[in-house]
């Protein structure tokens, strides 16, 4: 099975060679890693004192990240950070360099790569975010005895690592100094391995979400537009998401207003041809209050908007790929999002539905039936805010748990 999982990174990377040149981010993927190693040499050729190594897949999982950032720079500030990324989408939207001291991508997983990495970069402490446990890197580190922990996990039982063919995953596996998991389900997986070295502390994101709520500025413009009326936010939507939600814009035009932030703002033609529309870039405070949607198109504002909504529809679902719904859930206001089979790998969402702060809709008439329930009860609508609020503020703290567990490594 180790060579299958060594052919199975080969063959993956050939993919990834051959479609380059048709697709934008394999051939990011390719050309951001030529000359690694050397940048790497050139970066630590001169290095001293305490390392921590970070990793995350992409920028998803560096929000899970960013808390622990911060509480390094304010409790061991002398201690250096390396950052690595899996994916270009991650290092090339990465704005944070004030919290790092290093940022790289990081080779493809392969025995050399492992070894010459980790006698580069000599970190005293490793630290690998969700699920991002690659093999070869594991069994180096523990080779070196460079303590390791996996912070924010979630398991599944579907995954390699629990199968019969995956006991060599499993031995490196076993090589993780520490499990910081998200939920019981996954602790149980482990524990049916003999793996007991994990605290349940859940996710990380919560810390970072309420972070954010708290340093949210204000948005003038925003504040205008909405004015007194209520305001629905569709957050990081795809055109498979606005199947349902036009209809929704349609006939509430003049019962709510509406903020659209398309996941991908390369292509806003789908959301420019509603009446009574602007892109944010366009609006002026002046005649913001005359329009009854406003259509993003910029990055990296959503999780302020949030802050101004009475309802939020999270986009994402109809792909397999749904946002965070913690974000809006910070703000103690009620959640939408498609109903899809993939929603189980995201245990935040599962959760806020059981807990009655979020709610899945199948089509727009279940969603306009489920808006159209909750806008006319408004004690019912006060208690789902109460209920969304309360089921994030109930879940942090993750960061500081993990935080305690560095102190005492490094």
């Amino acid at each position: 099975m180790l060579l299958l999982y060594r052919m199975s990174v080969w063959l993956y990377a050939l993919i990834v060679r051959v479609i380059a040149p048709f697709h934008r981010r394999a051939g990011q993927f390719i050309s951001q890693r030529k000359g690694i190693f050397e940048r790497l040499e050139s970066d630590f050729r001169n290095h001293e004192g305490k390392l921590i190594w970070i990793h995350c897949a992409s920028l998803g999982e560096y929000e899970q990240a960013k808390p622990i950032l911060g509480l390094l720079q304010e409790r061991r500030p002398s201690v250096k950070v390396l950052l690595t990324f899996f994916s270009p989408s991650g290092l090339l939207a990465f704005k944070d360099q004030e919290l790092v001291d290093y940022l790289h991508y990081l080779p493809l997983d392969a025995r050399g790569n492992a070894s010459r990495f980790l006698e580069t970069v000599r970190p005293n402490l490793a630290i690998f975010i969700k699920y991002e446990l690659w093999y070869y890197y594991l069994m180096a580190l523990n080779a070196r005895n460079i303590p390791l922990l996996l912070v924010s996990g979630i398991f599944r039982r579907s995954q390699i690592f629990f199968h019969p063919m995956g006991k060599f995953y499993l031995r490196a596996l076993s090589t993780v100094n520490h499990f910081f998991l998200q939920d019981d389900y996954s602790a149980a997986l482990l524990r049916s391995r003999s793996i007991r070295a994990y605290t349940v502390a859940g996710d990380t994101r919560f810390d970072r979400v309420l972070e954010v709520s708290n340093a949210a500025g204000e948005a003038p413009h925003v504040e205008a537009f909405k004015g007194n009326e209520k305001l629905i936010v569709m957050g990081s939507v795809w055109p498979s998401d606005m199947k349902y939600l036009l209809p929704i814009v349609e006939a509430n035009h003049d019962r709510f207003k509406f903020i659209i932030a398309p996941h991908q703002v390369g292509d806003l033609r789908i959301y420019q041809k509603i009446h009574a529309s602007a892109k944010y870039s366009e609006l002026n405070k002046g005649s913001a209050s005359t329009l009854r949607v406003l259509i993003i198109d910029n990055y990296g504002m959503l999780s302020k908007l949030y802050r101004y909504a009475d309802y939020a529809i999270v986009g994402g679902a109809f792909r397999g790929a749904l946002h965070n719904v913690l974000e809006p859930a910070v703000y103690g206001i009620p959640v939408f999002f498609g109903a899809d089979a993939s929603n189980e790998k995201f245990i935040e969402a599962i959760e806020l539905v059981k807990h009655g702060g979020g709610f899945t809709y199948e089509n727009s008439a279940d969603l306009q039936s489920k808006l159209d329930e909750m806008t006319n009860d408004a004690d019912l609508y006060q208690e789902v805010c109460r209920l969304s609020r309360a089921y994030v503020s109930a879940r942090t703290g993750a960061s500081g748990q993990v935080m305690k567990k560095i102190e005492e490594l490094i």
